[in-house]
């Protein structure tokens, strides 16, 4: 019985170098960093490193931008996040926000977990009223 543990557990770990997840999670450890940063012309910025290093996250991340209204009449998203290149650890969405006020969340799952919410004025341009 022992010997059959021991054989999965080393066809699971093979499979898992294989995947070279676990180099990944030994480097830097295996949770983000996400802060919301703002927004640009209305598309949600954030900042996304590695929690034990604050090594900006250098790989593709799966990751999604909800919000809320604060009157908690509106939502949007889930959308995803795309690299930011104005950052070397930004990340940003390619859908922008209507103007006002919103609660952000970002969820990520991949290559680390990591969350962050804010709240405030993150929506698009605003006009002055005529």
């Amino acid at each position: 019985m022992h010997r059959r543990i021991t054989t999965a557990a080393a066809a699971a770990l093979s499979f898992a170098l294989t995947l070279g997840l676990p180099a990944v999670a030994q480097a830097h450890g295996d949770t983000l960093k996400v802060v919301v940063t703002g927004h640009r012309e209305g598309r949600v910025t954030t900042d996304v490193t590695w929690e034990n290093d604050g090594d900006a996250v250098d790989t593709k991340v799966a990751a999604t931008v909800n919000a809320v209204s604060e009157d908690g009449a509106r939502t949007t998203g889930p959308w995803p996040l795309v690299k930011d290149t104005a950052s070397p650890a930004g990340w940003t969405t390619t859908e922008a926000l209507p103007a006002g006020r919103w609660k952000v969340t970002v969820e990520v799952g991949f290559p680390g977990l990591g969350r962050a919410e804010r709240p405030g004025d993150l929506g698009g341009h605003r006009h002055p009223s005529t």
